[in-house]
């Protein structure tokens, strides 16, 4: 829902009118507390909604006791995404990169002292992992909050003017372009979470196997996002001012720079699998020694999937920054559950696969979907 931030305000500086990017930015904040009330009210009753689905109520407990303050870093997490759209549109991606790595390694810091009480700070557990997130976050929702309204674009006075007002026309902009997305991550998300309850299915070395996986091309998938975004930037600068050469351009720079960026990354997928196994299970550990024989041909699948996924990212973020969200959604939802995850649990389960299976069908759906995303742009750039 915060996606069309960066699409509108990008096309407002392409097309010369800066000075409407504040209020692009106030009317985001009011999307930020939207739903943060609405996600807020659905994580109070965690406890409850775990025991309805038949968890452990001890293991509810234990969740609902980080949730009870989690839920709190709602608002400056949302506050954070829309910021780092704001200043990627604004021409300022590495800044709010920057402020992102500091909440990281904030949350890590604190986690550390409050989880296991080090240093003479209390030991609270997961209510501990909780609060270092409210901190890290508030935290890092200054410092977006300070540093736009220093912005050379606008002065501080004029970031924050009448934010209690609502603009429904561009409300009504972000509702329009941001469903359509939101449907597609969600979509997205059951996919991957699809694939976690057959790997549980299978057996708990499958689940491990899968988990420890999947977190690792996660981390990495965060990272590709953000070169996409970057160039979905200067393709919607390009189209607001009907530049179709600098488009082009735009897109095979970036195309460029995420390649540069997977290559190490697929070089260590491949190469020193038992890298990762040791970054979960303990360096020098019996247990990571035991899983890098069966993690090895998995993450060579995963290294081929950061690699199309990687592709499919630019592409979808050029044609969103084209405002073309609908139909790109559409594609990846119908990819993601008819390509997919039928390929992937037939692979998984018939061929006896296993967790092998299941990338092979995320790599073949995102492959496809780049495909589709391909043929989406030559088609918008020769229609105009």
């Amino acid at each position: 829902m915060l996606f069309p931030m960066m699409v509108l305000a990008a096309q407002a500086r392409g097309a010369n009118r800066s000075r409407t990017v504040p209020l692009l930015i106030r009317q985001g904040l009011w999307v930020c507390g939207i739903l943060a009330a609405l996600g807020g009210a659905i994580l109070w009753q965690l406890r409850p909604i775990l025991i309805l689905a038949g968890q452990d109520p001890q293991l509810a407990d234990l969740a609902g006791d980080y949730m009870d303050l989690y839920l709190w870093t709602l608002f400056p997490m949302l506050t954070t995404f829309g910021f780092s759209m704001a200043f990627a549109a604004l021409g300022r991606a590495g800044t709010a990169a920057l402020i992102i790595w500091l909440e990281v390694a904030l949350n890590a810091v604190l986690d550390y002292l409050l989880v296991f009480g080090k240093f003479g700070f209390p030991a609270l557990g997961m209510a501990g992992a909780g609060l270092a997130s409210i901190i890290a976050y508030g935290v890092g929702h200054l410092i977006f909050f300070w540093a736009l309204g220093f912005h050379r674009f606008f002065g501080s006075a004029t970031l924050y003017l009448k934010a209690w007002q609502s603009r429904w026309p561009i409300l009504k902009r972000y509702l329009a372009l941001g469903l359509p997305k939101s449907f597609e991550i969600l979509m997205r998300t059951a996919l991957y979470s699809g694939f976690a309850l057959l790997s549980g299915r299978i057996g708990t070395s499958a689940l491990v196997l899968y988990t420890i996986v999947f977190e690792t091309v996660l981390v990495i998938c965060q990272m590709v996002g953000a070169v996409g975004i970057a160039g979905g930037t200067r393709t919607g600068m390009a189209y607001a001012g009907k530049n179709h050469l600098a488009i082009r351009q735009a897109l095979g720079g970036t195309l460029l720079i995420q390649l540069l960026f997977l290559l190490p990354v697929m070089t260590v997928f491949l190469a020193f699998p038992h890298w990762i196994a040791m970054l979960f299970l303990g360096f020098g550990s019996p247990a990571a020694q035991a899983l890098t024989p069966a993690i090895a041909p998995v993450l060579g699948l995963a290294a081929l999937f950061v690699l199309v996924e990687g592709l499919r990212v630019v592409m979808v973020q050029v044609l969103n920054s084209f405002s073309d969200m609908k139909l790109p959604s559409l594609m990846a939802v119908l990819v993601y559950w008819t390509v997919s995850f039928p390929l992937g649990a037939l692979l998984g389960f018939g061929a006896g696969l296993e967790v092998s299976g299941f990338w092979i069908g995320l790599t073949s759906g995102m492959l496809l979907l780049a495909i589709f995303y391909g043929m989406r742009f030559w088609w918008s750039m020769s229609d105009r």
